[in-house]
């Protein structure tokens, strides 16, 4: 019987994500979510939410906003990179109302990003910043001349901001993937926003003329 198991037990340890995406398929094959999965789903809430791994904004440095959009909902990271890679400033999930679920896939992607930078706008309001997304038709959005509408409206929303559009495939943008199919009514983040916005950088933060936005692959 031993020796049946034998490419199991000798599978190799993972080297790299493909390796992993494989072994984690095939456990997945046999799953049972019993009392021991859902204590380890709890406790991996519990690190990804804790305030050692959620970086304190620093105002100095660029943010990077990662969307994504469903039918189901909205999800969003407000990241930062401070010498530890890129850490989570703030992860927030949003469940669309009815009318919402309606829309066509770009137009959802376009009331995602409009939904999330109101949002976090005392973080992004007067800097630049990365926007990255899944759905490369976002470019778009900022660069017709022909807008009608509610992409209209939402282009002028956006005019204020100065980003530019990184493209990402939908395989690597898996923090907001996850959230926009999942949502919940949540904000998760360090600084309570309305802390953000009361603080003294942000109150003497002056208008400016209207950003370029360009957009590039990540």
């Amino acid at each position: 019987m031993a020796s049946l198991m034998e490419s199991v037990v000798n599978f190799p340890v993972p080297k790299d994500a493909a390796a992993i995406k494989s072994f984690v398929h095939m456990t997945d094959y046999y799953r049972h979510w019993e009392t021991p999965q859902q204590e380890a789903f709890k406790f991996l809430q519990k690190v990804l939410t804790r305030r050692s791994l959620l970086a304190y904004p620093d105002i100095s440095k660029p943010f990077t906003l990662v969307t994504d959009a469903s039918k189901v909902g909205f999800g969003a990271a407000l990241t930062q990179e401070q010498g530890q890679g890129e850490q989570p400033v703030v992860n927030a999930s949003k469940v669309n109302a009815k009318n919402l679920a309606q829309y066509g896939i770009t137009d959802l992607e376009c009331a995602a990003v409009i939904w999330v930078v109101k949002l976090v706008r005392p973080y992004l309001y007067d800097s630049k910043f990365r926007h990255v997304t899944n759905h490369a038709e976002l470019k778009w959005l900022m660069t017709s001349k022909d807008l009608t509408g509610r992409v209209h409206r939402w282009a002028l929303q956006l005019q204020e901001y100065d980003f530019e559009i990184v493209y990402r495939l939908g395989k690597d943008n898996v923090v907001a993937d996850a959230l926009s199919r999942a949502p919940v009514r949540t904000v998760v983040g360090r600084t309570p926003l309305r802390q953000v916005a009361k603080g003294s950088w942000w109150m003497g933060r002056s208008q400016r003329s209207r950003p370029r936005t360009r957009l590039s692959r990540a």
